[in-house]
């Protein structure tokens, strides 16, 4: 009991933190950095898969579409097409596109620096530019193989669905373990990893409350017309960003209560 109720002590203070401190605000920031950045990113990636062979872009397309709402994924296909251009840039396109990356992945640890003052980790500027890449090799391998240990999963445990979902979940645990450990001081792995599984299940409990939302609330049919998908679609960026500091929070609380 008293674990739990030092879980839910840490939760608590999480959110009424969120709250307090409008980390909503730089949710937001991140997601306009995210948006700029997107089709910089993906031509980076694209690149990347033509001299390395495991990085799918089709699996990662894969992944956003099971952890998107359907709603958004015109949006996410759209966007997904700038890939073909990553395939012939030239170096100063993809030197360009690799600067904005970067620059994304500081705007990420700038946000939580704010969010856990007290445990930021001091970052060197060249593990930006170098680790960066490395972040990126290493999570199209996770997905990857996340993909392929699914399908045997639902093979061979057809009766035991959490499995086959529980891989498919591997691709954002390992990025939100990656950028908490790379930017948070962690005293107490346990905190790590009950962060990252919470932001994992509330964001999987807001994909089902958001599908309910747009198709019952929303009308943006009627309010933005054919924009209603890309207003979604950064909305739902925004919640997700918002878990995500939360989550950020959660580890300071958890491991000094």
């Amino acid at each position: 009991m008293g674990t739990l109720r030092k879980l839910l002590n840490a939760l608590f203070l999480c959110l009424w933190d969120a709250f307090r401190y409008d980390y909503s605000y730089h949710a937001s920031a991140l997601t306009l950095q995210l948006l700029l950045v997107l089709a910089p990113l993906i031509v980076f990636l694209a690149a990347l898969s033509s001299y390395l062979g495991f990085i799918k872009l089709d699996l990662l397309e894969e992944v956003l579409r099971e952890h998107f709402p359907k709603q958004t994924h015109a949006v996410i296909a759209e966007i997904l097409k700038a890939k073909e251009q990553g395939k012939t840039a030239s170096l100063i396109s993809l030197l360009v596109s690799y600067f904005f990356s970067v620059n994304f992945v500081k705007k990420i640890a700038k946000s939580l620096s704010y969010v856990v003052e007290r445990k930021k980790r001091d970052v060197h500027e060249v593990f930006f530019w170098v680790g960066f890449p490395i972040l990126l090799v290493l999570f199209s391998f996770v997905t990857g193989m996340s993909f392929y240990v699914s399908i045997l999963l639902k093979t061979y445990f057809k009766g035991i669905g959490f499995l086959s979902n529980l891989a498919s979940s591997l691709p954002l645990l390992f990025l939100v373990i990656s950028l908490y450990w790379s930017f948070i001081k962690i005293n107490r792995k346990i905190s790590l990893l009950i962060s990252s599984f919470l932001v994992y299940f509330f964001a999987s409990l807001l994909q089902y409350i958001f599908t309910l939302y747009t198709v019952y609330v929303f009308k943006g049919s009627v309010l933005y017309g054919s924009l209603s998908t890309i207003v979604l679609f950064f909305l739902w960026l925004n919640f997700n960003f918002l878990l995500f500091l939360v989550g950020a929070r959660f580890i300071e609380r958890y491991e000094s209560s």
